[in-house]
Order: structure tokens, then sequence, then C-alpha cells
């Protein structure tokens, strides 16, 4: 609360008077305003060190403060020192600020709103708990190989807030690292994802922790509401350790309940959806962002249902999640939703059981908060096609062949099959690539790729490793005469005659074979080679043709093309 210089005398004998013998405002000194932190649950432990103390007096704290004041929103500090820390486990903090005002007085200007403001409801927040609190385990985030720095405004030690575990002693160089900033209540955070080992730097997987981020404040301000909108005898009881003239019953039912009013405020101004359901799954609160998604008002959203609102299939998968709240359990899903005309939309759905008392032995309703994260999961889903595909003929590039090729050998060992691995280099490709250019060279190497993947079977893998060369995978072959048929089809998409531009060209291919398993085991390096070593011989042995490779002894000739 807000205290005038010449009220804080009174201030202090009233709250002493009511049996806090030690109370004081502190740090002592002369101001020209003062502010005491009066109500904190729990009271008790390290929170008790906060008792009394007297925020506008610190200049990080104050300007949060003002803001909150001066714009009637909720605001989130810098980075502070909490005064609920003690010596041992010391984390960076930070607070968030709502402001409460003299009832019934104008606030549309900033004159008026410095003039009604009477104090603050607060949150403090320990960074490295509210994180792990927020995210749970590291590891079923999908982060085993990423860390997180978050930072207030700037990267330097003394704007760091928060380090995620296994990274304070790590460091990677400067490229392996993905910085973005996210405005927090008014407050820029800068999230700088780093990848934990190289092999990692290629994973996008972490671009949904932003979102998770970005969720942390509204989540806890959805906390806060529902904290404050319990039964009248919580509302007496937390009245009840405020200062002496708002003990009465009346009273402490009109603070709770205007300050309630400005959660529910602040909840208008957050770009997620949170809604209350009740015990029956029923509607009964949406904030305005989900009341503009559902298209419906505060008073006909009530004792709705998610039928109304959604798809049949998305209301199964909701009606699921619903009953683990019920439960009692807290629930983190991604939400897909097809709309009539044939959209995806994606959403990150956070859901909390609400209990109607302090022991937790009842459930009555659900609390939920939903972003979408459409756009984040297209974009992941891009990254994945440029990481696993070649740009060009969109074929499977090196590296999904090699995990290809991994669960192959697998599935062949396990189920007693065997596999050939086909290794393919067109003859002619540079002479045509040189006299007509790229352009050309590349409309080509689409055309033989397209060919290329049909002339193979559904389950087999053709793909893309550069420049001219292509590997196939052929599962569950049943001899050398089904490999011959196939390679046929392959010879024969790259050797028939291709039309471009008004220009007729040829090309023809040479292939290496190899099999799988062996009298000896081998790695699917190993198996590569083989091919490559094979198409090799069967280039120089006159290409158009393909060689079988043969551990000792001469190729064995599999397929000649006589065109």
């Amino acid at each position: 609360m807000l205290i005038a210089p010449d009220q804080l005398d009174d201030h202090v004998a009233s709250v002493v008077a009511e049996g806090f013998d030690t109370y004081t405002v502190s740090p002592a000194g002369d101001r020209d305003m003062y502010s005491s932190i009066i109500y904190l649950e729990p009271f008790e432990g390290r929170n008790l060190r906060a008792f009394g103390f007297d925020m506008y007096s610190e200049t990080v704290r104050r300007t949060a403060m003002e803001r909150a004041r001066d714009r009637n929103e909720a605001t989130l500090s810098g980075k502070v020192a909490l005064v609920q820390e003690t010596e041992t486990d010391i984390q960076a903090g930070t607070l968030i600020y709502v402001p409460v005002y003299q009832h019934g007085m104008p606030l549309e200007t900033i004159a008026q709103r410095q003039n009604a403001i009477r104090g603050w409801a607060y949150s403090p927040f320990r960074m490295t708990d509210l994180m792990l609190g927020l995210v749970g385990d590291w590891s079923l985030m999908g982060t085993n190989g990423l860390g997180l720095r978050i930072y207030d405004g700037e990267i330097n030690n003394d704007a760091l807030l928060f380090t995620s575990p296994g990274l304070a002693d790590h460091a990677l160089p400067d490229h392996h690292t993905h910085r973005t900033q996210l405005d927090v209540l008014g407050r820029p955070w800068l999230l700088e994802f780093e990848a934990l080992t190289a092999a990692h730097v290629s994973d996008y997987r972490a671009a949904l922790f932003v979102v998770i981020f970005g969720l942390a404040v509204s989540l806890l301000l959805f906390a806060l509401m529902v904290s404050l909108a319990r039964t009248r005898d919580r509302a007496i009881g937390i009245a009840g350790q405020l200062t002496h003239d708002i003990r009465e019953r009346e009273a402490a039912l009109r603070i709770a309940s205007t300050e309630a009013e400005h959660f529910r405020e602040a909840l208008e101004h957050v770009s997620s959806y949170i809604f209350i359901k009740d015990s029956n799954r029923l509607y009964q609160y949406a904030n305005k962002e989900c009341l503009d998604l559902f298209g419906c008002t505060a008073e006909s959203i009530k004792n709705t249902s998610d039928e109304q609102y959604f798809p049949l299939a998305t209301c199964e998968q909701l009606k699921k999640i619903d009953e683990q709240v019920l439960r009692g359990e807290k629930t983190k899903s991604e939400v897909e939703v097809r709309t009539e005309d044939g959209r995806r939309q994606i959403y990150l759905e956070i859901k909390s059981p609400i209990y109607d008392d302090a022991d937790h032995t009842q459930v009555t309703g659900i609390l939920g908060i939903s972003t979408d994260i459409t756009a984040l999961r297209l974009r992941e889903e891009d990254m994945q096609r440029v990481a696993h595909y070649d740009a060009l003929t969109g074929l499977p590039n090196r590296l999904l062949l090699a995990d290809r090729l991994r669960q192959a050998m697998t599935h062949a060992k396990r189920s007693g099959g065997q596999l050939a691995l086909v290794f393919l280099d067109l003859d002619g490709f540079k002479a045509i690539n040189d006299q007509y250019g790229h352009g050309v060279g590349d409309d080509l190497l689409e055309v033989v790729a397209r060919r290329l993947k049909d002339s193979v079977r559904d389950g087999d893998t053709v793909a893309r490793i550069g420049g001219d060369e292509f590997v196939a995978v052929l599962q569950d072959i049943n001899g050398l005469e089904n490999v011959k048929i196939i390679l046929d089809r392959m010879m024969s998409a790259a050797a028939d005659p291709i039309h471009l531009q008004g220009k007729h060209m040829k090309v023809s291919a040479s292939m290496g074979v190899s099999l799988y398993p062996q009298d000896a085991d081998i790695s699917e390096d190993q198996l590569m080679r083989q091919a490559d070593q094979a198409m090799y011989q069967a280039k120089n042995a006159g290409r158009r043709r393909a060689h079988l490779f043969v551990q000792h002894g001469d190729p064995i000739v599999l397929h000649v093309d006589q065109r």
C-alpha cells in the first residue's frame, strides 16, 4: 500500500497494535512517499523478510510501479535482488505489479490515476524456481541438446535472469546460438538458445520454448485471479491480515472484489486464450481473446460446451484432457483443429484443476490457457524439410538417407530379410551442364529424380546425395532377380530421352549395388562405400551398367543397358 509521509507514524502504530510488535517500514529515512508490503502468502519463512519493505524506495521497483500506475495495467519489473533471499540458493528475481486504485475515482488520464492510486497487488518471482516450475522436467521438453539463458533487456552478466541446467559452464561458438526478444508485460526479455553440442545446432524444436516462456506471465496472472476468486470465507481470511481499517467483513469483500477485477482486466489484455470450465466441462468464463475466437460474449459463453466451437474430432481430444484435469492432474497438450475450409490450427493448451478448498480434496473446475502455435509449428516443419530434403529435387538428402538406411538394416536383421543399396551416378550429365548451363542441368536433375522415384516400389527410398549422384534403398528384395527388375526400371528412368526448352537430351547411369546382411557385421557407411566402389567399377567398365559388390574377387555384372 502507498503511504504519505504524514501518515507513516499512524500506519506503523496501527499494524503494531494488531500484534506485530517489531513492524516498521524499511529502509528507514525521509522520502516524498512510502510504500509497505503488508500482505504476503504464505506469511512464513523467507517471506517474513519482505514484511514492511518499501519497494517504492528502490529505483527498479519504483519504475515498474509507476509504469503500472500510469498505464493501469500489469507491469513487469527489471532484474532485482528479492528481499526474501537468504544467504543460500540466491536467485535473480523479478516482480509483477498491478495497480489498485481508490474505488469510484476517475481513471481516464494519467493525472487521475496518480491521484487515485492506493497501492499495488504484486507477485515476486525467483527466476530459477519460476522457470523450472513452469517447464518441469527440462528433458521432457525436448531440449536434451539445447540450453536457455534469459536476459533482462541486454546480454551481460548483470542482466542475466536465468540459465537452464547444464548450461552454466558450457560455451560453444557464437554461431551455435539463436536469440529472440520477447515483450513480457512491457519488459523486453532476450531469450538465448544455445546448442550444448554441435550435433544439436539444427534442432529447431527449441522454437517451441519461445511460446512457453511467453505464456508464463499469463499463466501466473491467471493463477492469481483464481486465488482471489475463492470462497467468501477465504476472502475474509485474507483481508484479516491486511491493515486494521479493512478488517471489517464488508470492506474485506470489497477489496477482494476490486483486486479480482483488476486481475480480470489484466487478463483481457493477454494475447492467449484464457478460460474457466466447471466440473461439467461447461464454460463459465473466457477472456476477450477467447470470446473473439469463439464469436460470443461474456454472457453467452456461460454453460456452453466445446461441441459448439470445435469439430467432433477435436472435442473428443478435449474431453479426454478435461477428464484428466478433473481427476486432479495438470496437463500440457497440443490440440489440432481442422477448420471447415481445411486449414490446420494448432494450439498449445495448459490446464490445471480448480479446488474449492486449501486441502485440494474436491475439484470444482478447470483453468485453461491456450496459445495459437500454428505459425511456429509450420515453421518447424519447414525447417525439418530444409534439414532432411534436397531443395532442388524434393528427394531425401544425405541426412535423411542415413536414418532410412539405418532403419532398413535394423528391419532386415530382425526379420531375416535382405535389402539392396544402389549407388547411381549419371553418365554424360557434366557435358549437358557445361553446354546448356546450370539452369537446364537443374531441370534435367528434377526430371530424372521424379522418374527414379517412380521406378522403385512403395517403401523404398530414393535420395539425392549431391551433384548427379543418387542412392536407392530397396527393402525386402527376395533375391537378385527382383533387384535386376528394379535396376532395369531405374536404368530406363535415367536413360530415356529428355526434352527441355526445345532441346533433346540423353544421359545414362552407372550403378553399384551392395547387399545386406553379409557374413560379417558392417555399418551403414561401409555398405555405402561398397556400393560406391561397385559403381565406379561399372563406370570404368564402359558405363550404362550395374555391378554387384563382391568382397573377394571381381564384381558381378547385374545389368547392362543395351539401348
